[in-house]
């Protein structure tokens, strides 16, 4: 009898033990598809957040890129306008307070120096029209004057030989 109920004993550690590896095992597969899903989570929210962060920094670039080239194109347009001649284009990004304002400042500076040479141009020229005009004033009031002083020689001349 005791080794009957030993052997009932023994049967029932052994069918306890053997769902406890069972469940056990269940719990283990469980745990590894859990920690499975929760990997491929992982490795696609990194995944995702290397894809953002690169589109951001490619979008942030090209941003910065454009705030840069478009103040410079600016400024290439408007110098290439000074050098034909036109001094009336307005000059962008003086305010700036970077290199491309310093740049543009100094653009102003060149146009300025531009509008004021041709001021002198023109004062210049105006003068030596004034000159000129002051000089053919003169050679005319000369031809005049040999002209009265010819006609008074010659009526000297003329009463000197009735004389």
């Amino acid at each position: 009898m005791r080794v009957a109920s030993i052997d009932a004993d023994a049967d029932f550690l052994i069918r306890g033990a053997e769902a406890n590896v069972d469940r056990s095992n269940e719990q283990r597969a469980e745990a590894s598809a859990v920690l499975t899903r929760s990997q491929l989570r992982t490795r696609n929210v990194i995944l995702e957040a290397g894809i953002a962060s690169v589109v951001l920094g490619l979008l942030f670039s090209l941003w910065i890129g454009h705030t840069i080239t478009q103040p410079l194109r600016g400024l290439a347009e408007v110098m290439k306008r000074l050098a034909g001649g036109d001094t009336s284009a307005p000059i962008p990004a003086t305010q700036a307070k970077d290199e491309i304002g310093a740049m543009a400042r100094a653009v102003v500076v060149f146009r300025d120096n531009m509008i004021e040479r041709e001021r002198l141009a023109a004062a210049q020229a105006e003068t030596a029209r004034a000159r000129e005009q002051r000089g053919e004033t003169v050679a005319i009031r000369i031809a005049r004057f040999e002209h009265s002083v010819d006609e008074a020689i010659g009526k000297v001349r003329e009463a000197a030989s009735r004389l």
